[in-house]
């Protein structure tokens, strides 16, 4: 009995074993550890270690040993990775404890991951024959090997997907979808890589089958990046129009309060032409004169033509008022012909926003300003926004990004402006060079 426990062949098996649960268990951690998960993670992971360490020890004993008996080597290793890939599934969920989904999301890309980088070792033992050096033949040369590509493949799915990939946004159409995508890539992988080990196939037959097994597991990432990627894309649409429509709904609203301010005002001025005719003394002039320049703000309501740009320009001249900036506006309301009030609030209200930021930050009044234009050049409208700026961040694809706190409230200003002007047909241009930003939209007329 101890005779056959201590057999150099057992003893392999238990290294391969230990070694591809540690592959397994870096892998899969470093897609699940971004997602939320609860304190105490360090103590559970101790445990959960040591759990499929013995895991690993259980399977080497209890399923493979032995060459003879009814059970083929061929299935005996796809019962013991199959098993190995189930109990792992449990550790990451028992260390993390985040929703079963990102558990099972994490584990069959961690899996594909270790898959592809296993694979590929394979191969590379394939092509040691090619090699003419005694060395390259040893088994420390072979494990050499295995760490060098698997540090490769390990850092290239870094770098290519898990630094960016959002465990989070990932979704499918059913649980039933991801279950058949995991069964998939695990019958494909697995059945080919354990053919290819305990078929008796040829080495090249080997090598067709490692390849095909690393292409499927490369498609499954693909896939699992493109499901997060348009997940995170729809989220981030569906918040710019939750926030375009809070805006239209407070301009709609500050449109009747501006309405009923602007007939107010005109009634108060009238009243006040009269008390001066009455006459009354230089005291009461003087009265007068004091409440004719309190209201005189709200002769700058905005008269373009265009009700709901009027109304962004009033707000946002009554707010640069306030603030001590400089805000002027030349726009033909007859460009926006054919485009929504909802455009219109979206657009202004977001490029005003964001050039009152960033004139808020100068220190030198002279440079807190900001320019507004509009015009028609034969069937293009063009609207451009002007302002001085001391610091100003852009990301890969030119959106600004916010200097504010709260990051996840902010910065979208600029992608709901692209998409609503994508929508229109048109561009979004952006520079910002000596201090200055300007920010150019381009449209078909009557969009």
């Amino acid at each position: 009995m101890m005779d056959w426990l201590l057999e150099p062949s057992m003893a392999e098996m238990l290294f391969n074993n230990e070694a591809v649960v540690v592959e397994l268990l870096v892998a899969q951690t470093l897609f699940v550890y971004r997602a939320p998960h609860h304190a105490g993670v360090r103590r559970r992971a101790v445990v959960g270690v040591a759990a499929m360490l013995a895991v690993g020890l259980a399977l080497t004993y209890l399923v493979l040993p032995g060459t003879g008996g009814a059970v083929p080597p061929l299935v005996r290793s796809i019962i013991n990775f199959a098993l190995m890939y189930a109990a792992t599934n449990a550790a990451i969920w028992y260390v993390f404890r985040c929703g079963m989904r990102m558990v099972l999301v994490a584990c069959i890309c961690g899996y594909a991951i270790q898959h592809i980088a296993s694979a590929a070792t394979w191969i590379g033992h394939l092509l040691r024959v090619l090699v003419p050096l005694p060395f390259w033949h040893t088994w420390l040369a072979g494990e050499l090997m295995r760490i060098v590509l698997f540090a490769i493949v390990y850092a290239a799915g870094w770098m290519l997907m898990i630094r960016r990939f959002d465990i989070t946004k990932l979704r499918t159409s059913s649980p039933r979808v991801l279950l058949f995508l995991i069964g998939s890539v695990l019958a494909i992988s697995l059945g080919l890589s354990s053919y290819a080990s305990h078929g008796g196939a040829s080495p090249t037959s080997q090598f067709v089958f490692r390849a095909v097994s690393i292409l499927a597991c490369v498609m499954i990432l693909i896939v699992f990046d493109e499901l997060s990627r348009n997940q995170a894309l729809s989220d981030e649409v569906a918040f710019m129009k939750r926030m375009n429509d809070m805006r239209t709904d407070y301009y709609e609203t500050l449109r009747d309060t501006i309405e009923t301010t602007n007939i107010r005002y005109h009634d108060f001025k009238h009243q006040i032409a009269r008390l001066r005719a009455a006459g009354g003394g230089g005291e009461r002039n003087a009265v007068l004169d004091e409440m004719s320049a309190s209201v005189e703000t709200y002769d700058g309501i905005a008269k373009t033509g265009n009700a709901a740009l009027d109304v962004v320009l009033t707000e946002k001249s009554l707010e640069c008022s306030r603030k001590r900036i400089r805000f002027t506006y030349m726009i033909d309301a007859e460009c926006l012909t054919g485009v929504s009030d909802y455009d219109i609030y979206s657009v202004f209200g977001n490029a005003l926003d964001n050039a009152i930021e960033a004139s808020e930050q100068l220190s030198d009044p002279e440079r807190r300003v900001i320019k507004l234009t509009g015009v028609r050049r034969g069937r293009l409208v063009n609207i451009h926004v002007t302002n001085y700026y001391d610091h100003v961040d852009c990301d890969g694809d030119g959106n600004l990004v916010t200097s504010k706190s709260d990051a996840s409230a902010h910065g979208y200003g600029v992608k709901s402006i692209r998409m609503t002007i994508g929508r229109l047909g048109g561009g979004v241009d952006i520079t910002a060079a000596d201090g200055i930003f300007d920010l150019n939209i381009v449209f078909p007329c009557g969009a």
